[in-house]
């Protein structure tokens, strides 16, 4: 029901929360430094494909908070560019969002939103591009999540579909079973 920022204790499994940032629910919540202040991009879970159609904004000028919805919120609609994919990056002197483009699935491919005006008030932007996953990574061709580039590393979430015969439930089941027998078996030793 928030979104709380973490910082990191000890690496890579002990987190502390350091603030609450939005008291809602934001999903694929994306930060970026950005003309002086902090801007944060988030879609907002709902009926009808809430979280994949809608691009919300918020602002601050410190990463801590507080945190201030932009008063055009939702500032994008539509499945093919408003639900948050990455980091943020500046490409010749422009803020680019990537964006899940969910228009034929959820995460088919990722766009690049480039901001054109971005205030406290106001808020507009240009679909520049997509990048689709055939080609990427053979065997991965479903769809894409995520792309955080830094200008010299990139990360990217692909995706694929396996047929199992096996239901959801046995491998949740199965996994269970496993995790219980390795904690034995630590145990022994």
């Amino acid at each position: 029901g928030r979104l709380t920022l973490y910082e990191m204790a000890k690496f890579p499994d002990q987190w502390r929360p350091v603030a609450d940032l939005l008291n809602i629910p934001a999903v694929d919540a994306t930060i970026a430094r950005y003309q002086g202040g902090w801007w944060m991009f988030y879609a907002l879970p709902g009926a009808q494909g809430r979280a994949q159609r809608e691009l919300h904004v918020a602002f601050s000028d410190c990463l801590t908070g507080p945190w201030t919805q932009h008063p055009g919120n939702p500032v994008r609609k539509g499945f093919e560019s408003s639900r948050p994919g990455g980091r943020p990056f500046i490409h010749h002197g422009s803020l680019v969002l990537p964006v899940q483009n969910c228009a034929e699935s959820y995460g088919g491919a990722i766009g690049f939103l480039r901001i054109d005006a971005l205030t406290r008030t106001s808020f507009s932007a240009t679909l520049v591009g997509q990048l689709v996953s055939k080609g990427i990574l053979p065997g991965y061709e479903s769809g894409l999540h995520t792309l955080s580039w830094d200008g010299e590393f990139c990360v990217i979430d692909v995706r694929r579909w396996v047929n199992s015969p096996f239901p959801l439930e046995f491998w949740v089941l199965f996994r269970g079973k496993l995790r219980n027998r390795l904690r034995r078996l630590l145990k022994a030793f």
